[in-house]
């Protein structure tokens, strides 16, 4: 029984001092100390820690550029089911970051971090079906793992499902799926999706027609820096289109269309 107490406070002894080891990694990290932070992570990624592996590896992509290494030590978490290194991963493989291109690989650790539910592999997975990108299109997949991207908290997927609810890609078109999927975006503060569901507001597609509700939705999205939500609302003060006119503010609105480059906000000015 004393032999056994012991082990136990042996194990906890060991656990307590490997994540005081871990976490001041962190605080290395933090700081950009990539030597401390691999110092205090390598001995642990060695014993086979998958947390430390996945971390340490950051410090050689992001501390080191060493992606050669950064491969080895995903790839080491990854093979223990770690979801975020296997998310990495793909993202190293799908955008050919110090590695050649590789769709094929990239898809498959998507795939394996994406069914552990990790967000970002799911959205990704979304985007490559959408697009075809280094895979065959496919709207089926595509609106699949983006709505298990939305599902996971992913705003840009809400936005994506109403895109393509709205232009009748992959599925039957339907302006009311659309509002839907802008409104939870929306709700969750992605500007892109509130812009468009204000321009549903505005003409009464999906939803009751409403330019009040739309000026409010528009002028939140311009607010955030969305260009076309800008000129829209511009657009708004200059009209009175659910707001009294106010040249002023139309005035200000596409200024800053024009100073972002926008040739119509320009003209508009």
């Amino acid at each position: 029984m004393r032999f056994k107490k012991y082990q136990i406070l042996l194990l906890l002894f060991i656990s307590f001092h490997s994540y005081a080891d871990f976490e001041e990694g962190v605080q290395c990290a933090k700081l950009a100390d990539w030597d401390c932070a691999k110092n205090e992570w390598l001995p642990l990624a060695e014993k086979g820690s998958a947390r430390a592996q996945y971390y340490l590896a950051t410090v050689y992509k992001e501390g080191y550029g060493d992606f050669f290494e950064a491969i080895r030590w995903h790839e080491k978490s990854a093979k223990q089911e770690n979801a975020n290194a296997q998310y990495a991963l793909g993202l190293i493989y799908n955008e050919g970051s110090g590695v050649k291109k590789d769709s094929g690989k990239a898809l498959k650790w998507y795939l394996l971090s994406a069914a552990q539910g990790h967000g970002m592999a799911q959205f990704n997975l979304g985007y490559m079906y959408a697009y075809g990108n280094g895979i065959e299109q496919n709207y089926t997949e595509a609106i699949k793992w983006y709505k298990k991207a939305a599902g996971s908290g992913m705003t840009r997927a809400h936005f994506n499902l109403g895109n393509m609810y709205q232009a009748g890609r992959g599925i039957e078109q339907s302006y009311v799926e659309a509002a839907k999927w802008y409104q939870k975006g929306g709700d969750l503060g992605h500007a892109e999706a509130q812009y468009s569901l204000g321009t549903l507001y505005v003409k009464g597609l999906g939803v009751e027609k409403d330019a009040v509700r739309a000026f409010a939705l528009i002028g939140g999205a311009a607010e955030q820096g969305v260009v076309t939500a800008q000129y829209s609302l511009g657009f708004m003060y200059k009209s009175g289109i659910g707001t009294p006119q106010d040249l002023t503010k139309a005035k200000y609105w596409f200024g800053k269309v024009c100073d972002a480059g926008v040739e119509k906000g320009c003209e508009a000015y």
